[in-house]
């Protein structure tokens, strides 16, 4: 079965006394896939964040999802690029990134899967 998903799921919290943590989104995000039919599950991102927030904040919020049966996407991986990966994750000033405000809050992520069709 090949099912591929890349999205910004919201995880990231929405920071409301209450409300879930991007942890907590990201752990229940975990278990929906789990228990998913067929299952699924998420691409490890070794760059754990993907966009910003109005502060500047660099949060993950892009998520790639792959079927668990693909095994084209065994080892595949995704990482955030650009402002993201420049930053290491670290808070940018709004102002010394005026693409944030004037394209886009999210950063490019690259996925990378085998590049071999695996179809029995």
């Amino acid at each position: 079965d090949y099912l591929l998903l890349v999205g910004d799921l919201a995880t990231a919290g929405c920071g409301f006394e209450g409300s879930p943590s991007s942890e907590a989104e990201l752990l229940e995000l975990g278990q929906l896939l789990r228990d998913a039919s067929p299952r699924l599950q998420l691409v490890e991102q070794p760059t754990p964040c993907s966009a910003a927030d109005r502060r500047g904040q660099l949060t993950g919020r892009e998520q790639v999802i792959v079927a668990a049966a693909m095994d084209e996407a065994i080892n595949a991986s995704a990482r955030g690029v650009g402002v993201c990966a420049a930053a290491n994750c670290r808070a940018v000033p709004v102002e010394v990134t005026p693409s944030f405000v004037a394209l886009s809050w999210h950063c490019p992520v690259v996925f990378d899967l085998l590049d071999d069709d695996r179809d029995p």
